[in-house]
């Protein structure tokens, strides 16, 4: 079978690239769930060139499709305005290959699992430690953190922000990517990474010595000597002047060594035990709602999404 440039069947390949075209799309949001998608299109008609409106999924968020060429800033529904928000839409992620830019109903490709990439279903891998399929990360293929999934949606981004199609928001991004490797003098790899990748893959551990240096050695046995004699010195003594100017500086580190370091030390590997607990229990749960289709799975989904950069900035 013949393949397209991203490994897909050329006609899947072909048949996922709309054409951008020249309607405005947002997204209200609070609007009450027990409003009928008909009645919110024939209120917002009455004020507003709309075409088309689809509540996403349970949520009180509805997506608005303008006949113009932008949305606009606010809407009127009833006795209400709303602010319209730009409505970016998330990649499309196939649950049978784990590849992006189709879906599982019209994929050709062999199925992978979506925690280890074996040819085999998610239900029945038997993996303890997770590996994307798409970027070889410790990380199952539907966790926000796989740097190709990110890849996905800075291109979306692309896409809408300028109104241009796939292929053209992709070349763009992968080019401004190319760009910053070779400023930053890094070799290009064949996924490249975006800089906020690059700082979540760069975070460093509380093992490195190359990030927290071993602490300075205790005194040694002859400087406690010249510590004691100066100590026992009388201070108007004018010959003890220099033990004094020598035992000053080593009697410092001995006050503050036992409380600063250790204490800190031990606080930042709490804090990296705590995220890596929290952030094993998101994936687990990405990992069991990403295969259903229901509204509250997608609504816990888009929750975790936001949840995991908040847990990297407490972090």
């Amino acid at each position: 079978m013949e393949s397209g440039g991203n490994g897909l069947p050329r006609d899947l390949d072909r048949a996922y690239e709309p054409r951008p075209n020249n309607c405005g799309v947002g997204v209200i949001k609070g609007v009450p769930t027990d409003l009928d998608q008909q009645d919110i299109f024939s209120a917002l008609l009455q004020r507003a060139p709309v075409k088309s409106v689809r509540r996403l999924g349970a949520s009180e968020n509805v997506r608005i499709v303008f006949a113009t060429e932008s949305a606009p800033e606010h809407v009127i529904l009833g006795y209400t305005r709303y602010r319209v928000y730009k409505y970016i839409e998330s990649p499309r992620q196939c649950s049978k290959c784990q590849r992006f830019g189709h879906v599982a109903g019209t994929c050709r490709l062999q199925a992978r699992c979506s925690r280890c990439g074996g040819n085999h279903e998610r239900s029945s891998c038997g993996t303890e430690e997770p590996q994307c399929p798409n970027c070889k990360k410790k990380h199952e293929s539907t966790s926000p953190r796989c740097r190709v999934l990110r890849k996905e949606k800075e291109i979306h981004n692309y896409k809408k922000n300028n109104n241009v199609g796939y292929s053209s928001a992709k070349a763009v991004v992968c080019k401004q990517r190319n760009a910053s490797s070779r400023h930053s003098g890094e070799k290009t790899p064949v996924n490249n990474t975006s800089a906020s990748e690059k700082a979540f893959e760069t975070t460093p551990r509380i093992d490195d010595t190359d990030e927290f240096p071993s602490l300075p050695p205790r005194p040694t046995a002859q400087t406690s000597i010249l510590t004691t004699t100066a100590a026992a010195a009388p201070i108007n003594v004018p010959t003890v002047g220099v033990q004094q100017s020598t035992a000053g500086p080593s009697t410092r580190p001995r006050s503050s060594y036992p409380w600063s370091g250790p204490r800190e030390r031990s606080t930042r590997q709490g804090n990296e035990t705590t995220f890596s607990l929290l952030s094993a229990l998101v994936d687990a749960a990405r990992s069991f709602l990403a295969p259903m289709s229901s509204p509250v799975a997608k609504a816990i989904l888009t929750l975790l999404d936001l949840i995991l950069p908040i847990l990297e900035k407490w972090r």
